[in-house]
């Protein structure tokens, strides 16, 4: 059985109100708590210090309802890719959580299973289609016309892809070459950050090996970084 916390399963991606309206008279620390464990995050207590309640709560949810996006395009057009998405992954032998997270932050069975969101792609996917949807400051940078860009992007990517790497690899590729800065979907897609987390290390490789493959702009836009600029960007020096 899944470990529950507030009635939601740890990252699995659940949305804001959909366990009912209680969860807005919640305390806001309650409500940060509960949106980090379903977003898979074991470190919602330094996040949220970085960077305030506030913040973190509306990016865990963001990236939580994006991510549900993806899922429900993947169930009606892709049912093998939507088990994928969903399903956890038994951690490979000696790729093990980079360090000890506090108990409270993480289910019983973190160190043998990643959860969908604790996967690379899992993380990767709503950032990059947030990205493409358009941030900045207050989300200034978000339209209509974006929106609906990055909807469609979802679809075909979820149509033609057979494996999640592959449909983060599609995504990235894509909002590269449309309205996002391909240095900062690498950030997403290759997060080192996640490495350390996670240790998951042959997922990290078998993402870059399809970039070397299939998508030449993050490629070249990755080979024109040095060692330092990857390394103050967050993305994985290989």
């Amino acid at each position: 059985m899944p470990e529950l916390k507030a009635d939601r399963e740890f990252g699995r991606g659940t949305f804001l109100g959909d366990k009912g309206s209680a969860f807005f008279g919640k305390p806001l620390t309650d409500q940060v708590m509960e949106m980090g464990w379903s977003h898979a995050c074991p470190v919602v207590d330094d996040v949220t210090k970085e960077f305030g309640p506030e913040w973190t709560l509306k990016r865990y949810a963001e990236c939580n309802f994006v991510f549900g996006l993806i899922v429900e395009s993947a169930k009606d057009l892709n049912p093998e890719l939507h088990k994928q998405l969903t399903t956890p992954v038994t951690r490979l032998e000696g790729e093990k959580p980079g360090k000890e997270f506090n108990p409270s932050l993480i289910p019983d069975n973190f160190y043998k299973e990643m959860s969908p969101l604790s996967t690379p792609w899992g993380y990767a996917l709503p950032r990059v289609i947030i990205e493409e949807m358009g941030r900045g400051e207050n989300n200034k940078d978000r339209t209509q016309k974006r929106i609906l860009k990055s909807l469609s992007l979802i679809d075909k990517a979820v149509k033609g892809s057979k494996t999640p790497d592959e449909l983060l690899v599609k995504m990235a590729e894509q909002a590269s070459k449309l309205d996002v800065n391909p240095k900062a979907v690498l950030s997403h897609v290759l997060a080192n950050g996640i490495l350390v987390e996670e240790g998951c290390k042959t997922m990290f490789d078998d993402i870059k090996q399809r970039i070397n493959k299939s998508a030449p702009t993050l490629r070249e836009a990755y080979d024109s970084m040095s060692t330092e600029e990857r390394q103050s960007e967050g993305i994985i020096n290989f």
